[in-house]
């Protein structure tokens, strides 16, 4: 049998372009005009209407703080996986989640790097890896099929997120765009990926392309962009 390749192209980077955002603050217009004319009559008083009520106050959105990512829920397809503790390893300048169990995924950060942990305001990215195998269940089999060489998840379709600070809520993202960059000098340097700057709310899975051919070697990932929806209170039932 063939073991799952590795899963990431060579260096995660990404040039930080600072963004400047012009905020204009438009003043209310005051009108003035000349001394009014002296009334010829007393105006006419009319009885004020009954106050209307107060309009309830919005319940704010849930804010959950970017914190280690615990579990993935697929709920088209049924499918939770779990996520290891610690963060993806690195072999070889790859990421290569552990081999010991191909259905646990692993989330990705480091001191050198912008990416985030998955939360309602992260700053920034979320990346999550997992292997695919041809040959056997594996964490990410679930997101391509290798015989139709096809996504199996359409635009619009959820990822559900728990994380250690979310509870029993869980992050709620939609997915907008599919990619299958080269490993090697194609992914890390995809800016419809990674972006140029900061991408607020985006959540990367990311895994290998598997061959028609059986024996031969991954060469491309298989990359679903995500971005956040929304915070639900319970996993569909």
């Amino acid at each position: 049998m063939n073991a799952p390749d590795s899963t990431k192209g060579t260096a995660l980077r990404r040039v930080l372009v600072p963004i400047v955002v012009a905020v204009c603050a438009v003043s209310g217009l005051v009108g003035c005009g000349e001394d009014a004319p002296t009334p010829a009559s007393p105006p006419t008083v009319t009885p004020s209407s009954p106050a209307a009520s107060p309009s309830p106050t919005p319940t704010p959105a849930p804010n959950i703080a970017p914190s280690r990512p615990l579990e993935i829920l697929l709920p088209k397809a049924g499918a939770r996986i779990q996520i290891a503790t610690d963060v993806c390893p690195v072999v070889d300048g790859m990421l290569d989640p552990d081999r010991r169990d191909y259905m646990v995924a692993c989330y990705y950060v480091a001191p050198d790097k912008p990416y985030s942990e998955p939360g309602s305001e992260a700053p920034d990215i979320a990346v999550l890896a997992g292997h695919t195998w041809r040959d056997g269940p594996a964490a990410f089999n679930v997101l391509y099929d290798w015989a139709s060489q096809a996504f199996t998840v359409a635009e619009g379709d959820e990822i559900w997120v728990r994380t250690e600070t979310s509870g029993t809520q869980w992050l709620v993202y939609r997915a907008v765009s599919f990619h299958t960059p080269a490993k090697y000098g194609g992914l890390a340097a995809d800016t419809s990926i990674w972006g140029e700057g900061p991408v607020p709310g985006r959540l990367l899975t990311i895994g290998c392309q598997q061959q028609v051919q059986e024996g031969v070697h991954s060469t491309n990932n298989i990359v679903v962009v995500w971005t956040y929806d929304r915070v639900a209170d319970h996993a569909p039932a």
